[in-house]
């Protein structure tokens, strides 16, 4: 019988909000009520200026990772060591001095010969190593492969930085969904 009455209702051109007795709120005006507190809990809960986001948590993440550090601080071990074997390139010079002083012990004599002894000795030498065939076969692909080092050292940073900060992301969401399936469940009851 009502869906005869507001077939009825509908065929006289009445609105079919006015079909609804005014005892009872409808459906869609009791939401429409329901709706202002609805946002205002969910504008409480979400929007606080100067709260926590998603960019700060992957900020703070990406500050704060050990992770992040270590692959940074191994980044900059593999540079050092591309400026070492760099730093194999060039020729090694030495330079030693050495001083000596001796007691007196007069002239010394062998048969018919005479001689004397200096007391102060000195002796200066230099010395520089050109390795022509570590240029050759050893010195260039060490380097090559240092600097790949630094390269692969370089990505794992930056993948362990993005991965710190994506997991911030992921966390940040997880307990933004959290507290809106709360809302959303105190609000169905």
């Amino acid at each position: 019988s009502s869906r005869r009455c507001s077939s009825s209702n509908r065929s006289q051109g009445w609105p079919l909000s006015a079909q609804s007795s005014p005892e009872s709120p409808s459906p869609a005006g009791a939401a429409r009520q329901a709706r202002p507190a609805f946002v205002a809990r969910l504008e409480s809960i979400m929007a606080r200026p100067g709260g926590l986001t998603a960019e700060k948590a992957a900020s703070a993440a990406r500050s704060s990772s050990y992770e992040v550090h270590a692959r940074r601080a191994d980044a900059q071990a593999a540079d050092e060591q591309v400026v070492q074997a760099g730093l194999a390139f060039v020729p090694r010079i030495t330079a030693r001095g050495t001083y000596t002083r001796v007691s007196d012990v007069g002239v010394q004599s062998l048969g018919p010969l005479g001689f004397k002894h200096p007391l102060n000795n000195y002796s200066v030498g230099a010395e520089a190593i050109v390795p022509i065939s570590d240029y050759a076969l050893r010195l260039v692909r060490q380097f090559k492969s240092a600097r790949h080092s630094a390269k692969a050292a370089e990505w794992m940073a930056s993948a362990a930085t993005s991965t710190a900060a994506t997991s911030a992301r992921l966390q940040f969401y997880a307990g933004a969904r959290a507290r809106l399936q709360l809302v959303v469940a105190e609000a169905s009851l």
